[in-house]
């Protein structure tokens, strides 16, 4: 299939989506791929852990602030940059740990829609063995959400060249 990405970073200020529209909008195109026969697209429902945590959040009528609906997500997916989105106790790691938990509660997989190591060298605090283990685990992690029975899949790997 074709992944489509609908609205990706759906809460981040930076798209100026809004809540409570935005899970409405992805259903029609949804719903217009699907009244035109569309079957070889996958849709991704992708989250960014810069962003509020709300993506589960619903108003006093059940409405959800983000979330569009299992009938019209087939992929959970995920942007992940820093370190800090993946490791540690900061409020981007438990957003992490929150979107990857809701995948699995949902029985749906998740993809890593976005990432980058750029921005891994720079952290000083950690020694860059250890930054690269903490996000071969969250890979893990994510990987293992709908084949629990998976090995570990992401690897810890040296670089070959250190200098761009």
């Amino acid at each position: 299939p074709v992944f489509l990405r609908i609205g990706g970073e759906f809460s981040g200020s930076w798209n100026g989506y809004h809540a409570y529209i935005y899970p409405l909008a992805f259903r029609k195109v949804v719903e217009m791929f699907r009244e035109e026969g569309v079957d070889n697209v996958a849709f991704l429902w992708c989250y960014e852990p810069a962003t509020p945590g709300d993506f589960a959040d619903m108003d006093e009528e059940g409405n959800y602030k983000w979330f569009p609906g299992d009938d019209v997500i087939d992929w959970y997916a995920i942007d992940v940059f820093h370190l800090n989105d993946f490791a540690g106790d900061g409020w981007k790691a438990e957003n992490t740990a929150a979107f990857l938990d809701m995948a699995h509660d949902h029985g749906k997989p998740v993809a890593v829609a976005e990432s980058t190591a750029r921005f891994l060298v720079m952290i000083a605090t950690l020694p860059r063995s250890a930054t690269r283990r903490a996000k071969c685990s969250t890979m893990n992690r994510a990987s293992r959400i709908t084949r629990p029975n998976q090995k570990e899949v992401w690897k810890e790997v040296s670089p070959t060249r250190t200098s761009q």
